[in-house]
This record gives C-alpha cells, sequence and structure tokens, in this order.
C-alpha cells in the first residue's frame, strides 16, 4: 500500500449560520461505543461537514484540539526533525482502515449531529480556525471535500505521518494515482508533487514494541480520559 484514502464523514450514518455545539464527544477508533440514541444527523452529511471546516463552533475546536494534542505525543522522537521529514506516529491505533479517524459528536439546533474524521482533516480545522496558513483551501478543494467526497492525501504516502505540510485536498481518483508514483521511478506528473523521498515501508509504520521511546507513551486511553477537564475525547457524555 501507498498512499491512504482519507475522508471525513463516510463512516457517519446520515444551513445554519447560527450552528452552535452545547456539547462535543470525541470517540477513537476502533474502540466505537454504541451510537447514542439522541444521535439522529438530521442534517445531510454535506451541511455537517460545512459546519466543522467552515464555521466550527467553539466546543468542536477544543475538543479536537485536546485529540490532536494526544496523538502528537506519539510522535517518534528518533526521526531526525527537520523542515519537510515527515512527523510519523509511534503508536497508531489499529483500526484497520489504515488511518487516524474518530466520531465527532455534536448538538446542533436541529439535533445531534455527528461525523467520522481522521486526523489530517482536523489539523486543517485547527489551522484554519486559527487563521493559520497551513489550513487555507481554494475554493474548489472547499467544494470538492464538503460536496464531492474529495480525499485528504498524504504526499509523503505514510499514513501514520502527521505532518500537515504532507496533507493536501484533491479528488480521490487523483489521490489514488499517487500509488503509481511510490512504485515507479517514472517522474512524478502529480500538482502538488508526490514525496517519494520520504516514502516508508508499510511494516515499518505500525508500532515497534521494542522502540526505545514506547514504555513512555503506553498510558491507558482510560486513565486519559480520567485526568482531562472539559470535553472528552474517548468517551460518550454520561446523561
Amino acid at each position: 500500500m501507498a498512499n491512504t484514502n482519507d475522508d471525513v464523514g463516510r463512516a457517519s450514518s446520515e444551513d445554519s449560520d447560527t450552528a452552535e455545539a452545547s456539547s462535543v464527544t470525541l470517540v477513537d477508533q476502533p474502540e466505537l461505543q454504541e451510537t447514542p440514541q439522541h444521535n439522529e444527523n438530521l442534517l445531510p452529511l454535506e451541511e455537517r461537514k460545512r459546519i466543522i471546516i467552515t464555521e466550527t463552533p467553539k466546543p468542536v475546536f477544543d475538543a479536537l484540539f485536546k485529540w490532536i494534542n494526544r496523538h502528537c505525543a506519539h510522535i517518534d522522537e528518533s526521526v531526525p526533525e527537520d523542515d519537510e521529514g515527515c512527523m510519523l506516529h509511534l503508536s497508531p491505533p489499529d483500526t484497520g482502515s489504515n488511518t487516524i479517524q474518530t466520531n465527532l459528536y455534536w448538538d446542533h439546533p436541529q439535533g445531534r449531529q455527528s461525523v467520522m474524521i481522521n486526523f489530517g482533516v482536523a489539523v486543517i480545522v485547527i489551522a484554519r480556525y486559527l487563521g493559520r496558513e497551513e489550513g487555507v483551501l481554494t475554493q474548489e478543494q472547499l467544494d470538492g471535500f464538503i460536496n464531492n467526497g474529495w480525499h485528504l492525501s498524504h504526499l509523503c504516502g505514510n499514513w501514520t505521518c502527521l505532518n500537515i505540510d504532507h496533507y493536501t485536498i484533491e479528488p480521490g481518483s487523483v489521490n489514488i494515482s499517487r500509488n503509481g508514483c511510490f512504485s515507479q521511478k517514472a517522474p512524478c506528473q502529480h500538482k502538488p508533487r508526490c514525496m517519494r523521498e520520504h516514502k516508508r515501508p508499510v511494516n515499518e509504520l505500525r508500532p515497534r514494541i521494542d522502540h526505545p521511546y514506547l514504555n513512555q507513551f503506553m498510558v491507558s486511553v482510560e486513565d486519559q480520559g480520567r485526568e482531562e477537564d472539559g470535553y472528552d475525547a474517548d468517551h460518550e457524555e454520561k446523561d
């Protein structure tokens, strides 16, 4: 495998300029909890995606920010840091789909809503909220992502890479076509180009139990959840 096809909302069940979130819950994969009965998803998937990426209610930002920081604590510190290199997740969750993702639930005036969101999209959402250059998307990318199922592509071909500079939003067909660049020596014709110099074998992207940095990150999700205040990034809210 080379590049991973990432999207938001595809695993979810089925215009409000004043949309607000009074509560937000994130549930990491694959430990999905039973979907709450009040999770009705009355809004179309496209509208839910639009709210998350263009309006981003403050509680959603707070929950995603905590979730992202938790995963960034697992970056492989043995890999030399530079301006262009990958930031590889040392112990990525075993979702069976080669993606780091979470279920995002939030309350909306039209009822409980949810989307499945992957790490790369979450990082772009946070960057956009903060006005960072890394979160800038063209109108074509926004429309494609919200309405046409465009993917988040890993330009480096490493699904565990957490470097926002290695992400782009593009049609799924283009994302899939990048696989050939990582298995051939012909010049890359993609724009932006594939970062073939950073591609790792898939078996190197799985947790290494003998890695010197692993033990310090072996904190249970349950214990982490107890220590946090505010929005819980691992457990459903209890009524």
